[in-house]
């Protein structure tokens, strides 16, 4: 079966190292969205203490990891099964739980669509509108759930950065429940959010059949080249979605690194501090760059929108013109539900971000 998309991500540093003349150590690359602490010191020493160990296989099972996770997280082991990064699990899902229909809410993440056309099944859309900052209305959405088997949902979302409280979840959680249907939700980048409890339903997870919530650590913790997700459920689904697994899936040094890092409780602080002090700074500098709407930020990464009355119209020169300069962006024209007007900046260092605004203000104005 040959699956057609236009898919394709940021953070693919290696194409402009690889292609321009501009130094790699010169790249500030805002298309991905990794703290901008970068890897803790720990980690570091951790992998470099355990690096001989490579030369053996690593647990099957990630039997240790999941020991940390749970309780990490106050769960059972049982209650949770880790992935080759989240990706891994986003597109085991639909095949283990043999899903017929899926319904996307959009724009979003675009590998949620892929993993069901993999599988064959039939995909519903519903899209939110800029008009209303993207945010989703209940009231049409409901009336999907009851035709679909699987629902994504992406919270925080990716790319608009919006993100919706537990009651609301919850609301469409007993919805689903009402027509069986599986609620999937990728909480990825809930780990940058200011007040995760507000949000995450990982709690509840355990407690239902058809819940599913989808972590990652990579991203949070700076580690992106090594791969670690997990997934957090009621223990007969995750016995389920176990079975289609192969071992050996996590690599040994992703298993270490994912075990050392939830113990960086002051990291941890570190990070959403930070992340919250610059991400209100980004927003507001770009937001008076004329030319330019910026949605509202959740997460470490903020939506753009290049206005009618840009001096630059389309995202794509926009992003050939910064790349030129050293400076990546995530062109957005190719999530469903957006045009080539959008982007996504990730939040960085403060010197990164004035940088970033510096370069904007001399390209659109």
């Amino acid at each position: 079966m040959m699956i057609k998309t236009n898919h394709s991500h940021g953070g693919n540093i290696h194409y402009y190292i690889n292609n321009t003349s501009l130094p790699s150590k010169k790249m500030i690359d805002f298309s991905a969205n990794i703290n901008p602490l970068g890897l803790p010191k720990s980690v570091k020493e951790t992998i470099i203490k355990n690096i001989k160990m490579i030369t053996h296989y690593p647990q099957p099972h990630s039997d240790q990891l999941k020991i940390k996770l749970a309780a990490f997280h106050k769960i059972n082991r049982n209650n949770l099964i880790t992935g080759n990064g989240s990706i891994d699990l986003i597109y085991l899902i639909p095949r283990a739980l043999r899903i017929k229909t899926g319904l996307i809410i959009t724009p979003t993440f675009s590998e949620y669509e892929t993993a069901l056309q993999l599988n064959n099944a039939r995909t519903i859309f519903f899209n939110v509108w800029k008009q209303n900052n993207f945010t989703i209305d209940e009231s049409t959405l409901i009336p999907l759930i009851k035709k679909a088997d699987l629902v994504f949902l992406c919270n925080p979302n990716n790319p608009t950065g919006t993100i919706l409280f537990r009651d609301k979840i919850l609301n469409l959680l007993n919805v689903c429940r009402e027509y069986n249907t599986f609620l999937v939700i990728d909480e990825t980048f809930m780990n940058f959010a200011k007040a995760e409890s507000r949000f995450s339903l990982l709690a509840e997870a355990p407690k239902y059949k058809n819940l599913i919530i989808l972590r990652s650590l990579t991203k949070f913790f700076a580690f992106a080249g090594l791969r670690l997700g997990y997934a957090v459920g009621n223990r007969e689904t995750i016995k389920l979605l176990s079975q289609y697994q192969y071992p050996w899936n996590i690599n040994f040094l992703a298993q270490i690194a994912g075990q050392k890092v939830i113990e960086e409780t002051s990291y941890i602080k570190k990070s959403k501090d930070f992340i919250q002090k610059e991400k209100e700074y980004l927003y507001h500098q770009l937001n008076r760059i004329e030319g330019l709407k910026m949605y509202p930020p959740n997460v470490n990464f903020i939506l753009g929108n290049l206005k009618s009355n840009a001096k630059i119209k389309n995202v794509k020169t926009l992003s050939e013109k910064m790349a030129k300069k050293g400076i990546l962006i995530r062109d957005c024209s190719n999530f469903r539900g957006l045009n080539n007007t959008f982007f996504r900046v990730a939040v960085k260092t403060r010197r990164q971000n004035e940088q970033l605004v510096r370069l904007l203000k001399s390209i659109l104005i």
